[in-house]
């Protein structure tokens, strides 16, 4: 078998970096039509991408492992006690129970306060705690055979936790799916002694909280068609797609939502601000990533985070529309670069 020389590896991986930034630049073009607020946004958040490329991607895992941890603590603790814990300087929003505007789960009878976390809202959390999971299912193998790989088992644990009283129904089915596809992806990296530990430390947990938690996780799980957010979403989506037909190529306008009750898709708010040009160039730009594959174990792992996000944007908005969203969007993505 013919193995290609290290410069037409070099000049392979420098032409897939042309085109990640050649589908960015036409989604840009597109985007800069709008010429207002909302693109300069956008703008800051893509030079934010190229200044995280530059970073060692271990030292992100880091951080958002460490991170989990402390949002999972103080999610846990928000739970138990059913009310913020003052932390408003840290971005803590005012959870009171007795708030109509506060995310909550229903019981019977009652009501259950989600937890929040520093985020705006328990799935923004979830969707961290996704990312901060994977984090640590890395460092765990990355420090297979040390005395200390046992804390990222309790890191796991914990993070776990803090997803569970989230309450968030598409968090906890995106974290079992992308659990599932990294030890799937990993098991021709690491030990095999240590993948099984994994694979039990996960098990394990899901089936330990969802039995012990099971009185609150049972009503969550019961989704009726009737339901007023389902019906919500469902209007949402017949007013998106009134107003793709209006405008299909170039949408209406970028906005990022900003004043406006967003619709909960990130695919279609593309549409509906950029058009179906917009959108097309955006999952080039996305595709481009998983297109050239990846070169290490390291990158591989960053694309099941960039995964578990995509995910999460058939049901929401927040990659688009606020802050810690497009944030972790954009961080992913500067890793992928």
């Amino acid at each position: 078998m013919n193995i290609p020389s290290l410069a037409t590896q070099v000049a392979w991986l420098k032409s897939q970096w042309n085109l990640n930034k050649l589908f960015l630049l036409l989604f840009l073009i597109v985007a800069s039509l709008s010429w207002n607020y909302a693109f300069f946004k956008l703008l800051v958040w893509v030079v934010i991408a190229f200044l995280v490329s530059l970073i060692p991607r271990r030292f992100i895992f880091w951080l958002l492992a460490v991170g989990g941890l402390g949002e999972s603590l103080l999610a846990v603790t928000q739970f138990i006690r059913q009310k913020s814990l003052g932390l408003q300087f840290l971005g803590e929003s005012i959870l009171e129970p007795l708030n109509l505007t506060i995310a909550k789960t229903f019981l019977n009878p009652g009501l259950l306060l989600r937890a929040y976390g520093t985020f705006p809202h328990p799935n923004i959390l979830a969707a961290f705690l996704i990312l901060s999971l994977i984090s640590c299912y890395y460092f765990f193998f990355r420090y297979s055979g040390k005395s200390w790989q046992y804390l990222w088992l309790v890191m796991i644990f914990i993070n776990w936790l803090g997803l569970l009283v989230t309450f968030s129904r598409v968090g906890w089915a995106i974290a079992i799916l992308m659990s599932l596809i990294f030890l799937l992806f990993s098991r021709d990296f690491i030990n095999k002694k240590n993948w099984w530990r994994l694979t039990a430390v996960i098990i394990v947990s899901v089936i330990v909280l969802a039995v012990s938690f099971s009185w609150a996780v049972i009503p969550r799980l019961q989704i009726e068609t009737t339901n007023f957010t389902i019906q919500e979403r469902l209007t949402d989506y017949q007013v998106a797609l009134e107003k793709i037909k209006e405008k299909p190529l170039l949408g209406s306008g970028l906005v990022l939502a900003m004043g406006e009750r967003p619709i909960h898709n990130l695919y279609l708010l593309i549409a509906v601000e950029l058009g179906l040009i917009g959108l097309l160039l955006f999952l080039m730009f996305i595709g481009s990533f998983y297109w050239q594959g990846f070169a290490n174990w390291e990158r591989g792992v960053t694309f099941i985070l960039l995964a578990s996000l995509l995910l999460y944007g058939f049901s929401d908005h927040f990659l688009w529309t606020l802050r810690p969203g497009m944030g972790m969007l954009w961080l992913i993505i500067g890793l992928s670069l």
